[in-house]
């Protein structure tokens, strides 16, 4: 809509006056800096259980605001903020009410500007948070460090199944943290590591993962750096594992040779879906 937060205001206050309830309030793409109308908004409604403020040029003092409300409100379940500019400031004040809030469990957070801080200060929440089965961190600044505390909190962590690391600074150090938990985590059905800088030494510590693991479903490592061998680590663990859905593996360095390997294997269980080209 590209509403101002005057405007915005204005538009909140008219589903007041009609009394309305939403429980799903998606209000992306518009220009709400202070959005000071749409926090009051959702203080005073405990219908809101979704809130979508992606593209809404949010920064760290509204990330702030909302962290506020999240720690007395019971309702709201779904948080989106992707491509936003919240900070690690704003990172660490949703981080510090997670571990008062005991219901939202979807946070969005890609396409921002968290850096491993950030990242820290969430996986040191969600060893504690009772309820978020999806975190998406996609497209900021995060490094092995990073990427390193969010695998050590999936080590004792029992709700997140979704965990989206794509577009990051992720090298085979963070992919073979993450395998190493994958060993001994139950619940991570869904981990993004497209477009990172992981090589065949990453990709070869999934497959060992992948041969025990017995809950990762989807996986994806597009735009990376994996050649043949990576790839045939993969479709050599896949021949043992068989929980995995779904493999993304496209754009990297892999060959026909490669590729045929992964096909061979996918295309002999039912449903896998499968892309390397």
């Amino acid at each position: 809509l590209g509403l101002s937060n005057s405007a915005m205001a204005r538009l909140l206050r008219g589903v007041e006056e009609e009394q309305l309830q939403p429980y799903w309030l998606d209000l992306r793409g518009n220009s709400l800096e202070e959005a000071k109308a749409v926090t009051d908004f959702v203080k005073a409604h405990a219908s809101v259980e979704q809130l979508n403020l992606a593209e809404c040029k949010i920064n760290d003092l509204c990330a702030q605001a909302l962290a506020d409300i999240l720690r007395v409100n019971t309702t709201l379940q779904v948080l989106r903020l992707a491509g936003n500019q919240v900070t690690d400031v704003g990172a660490q004040a949703l981080a510090d009410t997670l571990r008062v809030n005991t219901t939202l469990e979807r946070l969005s957070l890609d396409r921002n500007q968290v850096t491993d801080v950030g990242a820290q200060a969430l996986a040191d929440a969600l060893r504690v948070h009772p309820a978020l089965v999806e975190l998406t961190l996609g497209g900021n600044e995060i490094t092995d460090a990073g990427a390193q505390a969010l695998a050590d909190t999936l080590r004792v962590n029992t709700t997140l199944a979704q965990l989206e690391l794509d577009g990051n600074q992720v090298t085979d150090v963070g992919a073979q943290a993450l395998a190493d938990t994958l060993r001994v985590n139950t619940t991570l059905a869904e981990l993004r590591l497209d477009g990172n800088q992981v090589t065949d030494a990453g990709a070869q510590a999934l497959a060992d993962a992948l041969r025990v693991n017995t809950t990762l479903e989807v996986l994806t490592l597009s735009f990376n750096e994996i050649t043949d061998a990576g790839a045939q680590a993969l479709a050599d663990a896949l021949r043992v594992n068989t929980t995995l859905q779904e493999l993304w593996i496209h754009e990297n360095e892999i060959t026909d040779v490669g590729a045929e390997a992964l096909k061979d294997v996918c295309n002999r269980r039912k449903g896998f879906e499968l892309c390397v080209t």
